[in-house]
């Protein structure tokens, strides 16, 4: 159900984003760090095996990190 709840965020987020433009939805690193979310969300939807949804959940919130932190110029 929370991944679920999260499929429809992010759902909102890439309609939020393109409203802003296609040139800002279409950057690679956005195009990039959506996939990873929704791959993971997917994943964590359908698998039943905890430590695969563990990964997926670790891989998606790694991803939020790494993008917020590019974003920031950080990285």
């Amino acid at each position: 159900m929370v991944l679920g709840g999260g499929l429809f965020l992010l759902a909102l987020d890439v309609g939020d984003t393109l409203l802003k433009w296609a040139n800002w939805a279409l950057r690679p690193a956005y195009l990039i760090q959506q996939s990873i979310l929704v791959l993971s969300c997917l994943v964590g939807m359908i698998t039943e095996k905890r430590w695969v949804q563990v990964i997926a959940a670790a891989a998606a919130f790694t991803s939020m990190l790494v993008y917020m932190f590019r974003e920031m110029g950080i990285l």
